[in-house]
């Protein structure tokens, strides 16, 4: 009996294997997803390792041949420098009120505007003795007249004490007090006299500032045929120690110099490398081809930075903000600069056209600067936010991010966008373009 069960037995025996398979069997099954899973987080582990040693490959090449490149160490070291100095040397340490003169020597001189300067004004007169009219108001009145043209921005209604914390913080550039006495002098064949109390920081928005006091001062002669004298008593406020001359005119020349050097040289950097289009043949993408491109950029254009930071305060410039956010402003401004110039590469066909639209993007935001008075149109441009971030941030000393234009907007920020949105545009235009090869 016993033997004739046993294939039963057996049977029975390998049912029960084949229903519940060993453990050791659900173990292997189990280790195969996460062994797949192993492999394929070190695949990308050395993919991804690749791609940053090509990427640091790339980055070495790429400031290779931007330093072995004599113009651009030129443009950026030599030119800056010997610029720099020549500035000072010449006015560096003359007094502001010898370079601008005083009175109505001062009025005139330019027959156009670097920019539409704030102005305050205070109407002291309570004089009498011209008939039928309110000389003084009618002063006052023309910068009115001056604003509408868009010549100026008027701000009333302020006290001296608020007006002079206005100019510390650089939200005004110059306010006017008409004394007491000035419409009976006027009428009488007498001197009239009013004081101007002007920010020097800058010496292009201060001789705005007296262009259009010029203006006021003409149209009060030509409504009333006045010949008589009016003497202007001028007080510089915020006149520099040291390096006076060179300050006035940093925070319009500064931020051009840095801006304009960057572009200029990087506009070149896509156009006819051969070595660049060879690339593409191997693993290295375009992506890895532009973002080299701008790393290395930004490591040899920074030197200029240095260089306007380190020079400028060598010779007594003083920033109110600090070296370090002098520094950090000069390179952004590089930063942008290189934005800039890869769009500018990317969308040209030859040199000649890179060089071309290059100076086409520095000169025509400055003539356009001289013509729009809409702070928040201005604010579209680079060059005009890096201007106000120099001419108020570092200079008077007031922190960069609570400067914005009239919506609210910081400077700052504009910035980051404009060059998230010039890069974005770099790749796009670049991942489209043919190779030459």
């Amino acid at each position: 009996m016993e033997l004739n069960n046993l294939p039963e037995a057996q049977a029975d025996q390998t049912g029960d294997q084949t229903l519940n398979p060993k453990p050791s069997h659900v173990a292997k099954n189990k280790a195969k997803p996460q062994k797949n899973k192993t492999l394929n987080a070190s695949k990308h582990l050395i993919h991804l390792k690749n791609r940053v040693s090509r990427i640091h490959s790339l980055i070495k090449k790429e400031i290779s041949v931007l330093l072995r490149d004599k113009v651009a160490i030129i443009l950026l070291l030599v030119l800056p420098t010997s610029v720099i100095l020549l500035t000072h040397f010449m006015n560096g340490d003359q007094n502001v009120n010898a370079n601008v003169g005083s009175g109505e020597n001062a009025m005139g001189s330019m027959g156009f505007t670097f920019s539409v300067p704030k102005i305050g004004i205070i109407d002291r007169d309570n004089s009498d003795g011209y008939y039928g009219a309110d000389l003084s108001a009618q002063f006052a009145q023309n910068f009115e007249i001056l604003e509408e043209n868009d010549q100026c921005v008027l701000i009333r209604g302020y006290t001296q004490n608020e007006y002079e914390e206005m100019l510390g913080e650089g939200t005004l550039n110059g306010y006017i007090v008409i004394n007491t006495g000035f419409e009976y002098n006027l009428s009488t064949h007498f001197v009239a006299m009013f004081d101007i109390f002007v920010d020097s920081y800058d010496q292009f928005v201060m001789q705005d500032v007296f262009n259009v006091v010029d203006n006021a001062v003409s149209l009060l002669k030509k409504d009333f045929n006045f010949t008589g004298a009016i003497s202007i008593n001028t007080d510089y406020v915020n006149v520099p120690e040291t390096a006076g001359g060179l300050r006035s005119i940093s925070a319009f020349f500064y931020p051009l110099l840095v801006m304009a050097l960057p572009i200029l040289i990087q506009s070149q950097s896509l156009i006819g490398d051969l070595p660049k289009d060879r690339m593409v043949l191997t693993p290295t993408n375009k992506g890895e081809i532009l973002l080299s491109k701008y790393m290395g950029g930004i490591i040899v254009n920074s030197s200029l930075s240095f260089v306007v930071t380190f020079v400028s305060i060598g010779l007594g410039l003083k920033a109110d903000a600090g070296w370090f956010v002098y520094l950090m402003l000069m390179i952004i401004t590089v930063i942008m600069a290189i934005s800039f110039g890869l769009l500018i590469s990317a969308i040209s066909k030859t040199s000649l056209q890179g060089f071309q639209y290059a100076l086409i993007v520095i000169i025509m935001q400055e003539m356009l600067m001289l013509f729009i008075s809409n702070d928040n149109f201005l604010s579209v441009f680079p060059l005009y936010c890096v201007q106000e971030l120099y001419r108020v941030g570092v200079l008077k000393g007031i922190p960069l991010f609570s400067l914005t234009n009239s919506i609210g907007i910081p400077y700052l920020v504009i910035l980051l966008i404009e060059i998230i949105m010039l890069v974005g545009l770099s790749y796009l235009f670049y991942k489209k373009s043919r190779s030459v090869i």
